[in-house]
């Protein structure tokens, strides 16, 4: 038997498979590693706790003092709905919750529901 056959006869099949997959763990590796201290504080510390959140700030539309230009782009309510919220808030005062906005004419239960998640109403 010669050096070659010898050689081709030993020869694992899937070597070439096995430095793949090492290749491709060490790269996901370095990839978590640089991740990480992308979101660190400190990014030369590997003890370093991420950085708190601020709150975000709450952006829902206030319905007793939004202009109607401001209410018409809550979903539901177009330029006529949202001219008639700032006309019966100037006529009766400030809403006391969100329901009772359906004071309104032209607006019931289905469009306070679907302003609920954009609206709010402070007092």
């Amino acid at each position: 038997m010669t050096a070659s056959e010898v050689h081709h006869r030993f020869r694992a099949p899937g070597n070439g498979l096995v430095a793949v997959a090492l290749a491709l763990l060490i790269g996901w590796a370095v990839w978590e590693g640089l991740c990480r201290n992308v979101l660190l504080d400190h990014p030369s510390s590997s003890a370093a706790e991420p950085r708190p959140r601020e709150p975000l700030p709450d952006m829902r539309v206030d319905v007793n003092a939004a202009s109607a230009a401001e209410l018409s782009l809550l979903p539901g309510l177009g330029p006529s709905l949202a001219q008639r919220i700032v006309e019966n808030r100037m006529a009766k005062g400030p809403f006391k919750t969100l329901e009772d906005v359906d004071r309104v004419p032209g607006i019931g239960k289905a469009i306070i529901e679907r302003m609920r998640p954009y609206a709010i109403v402070r007092d």
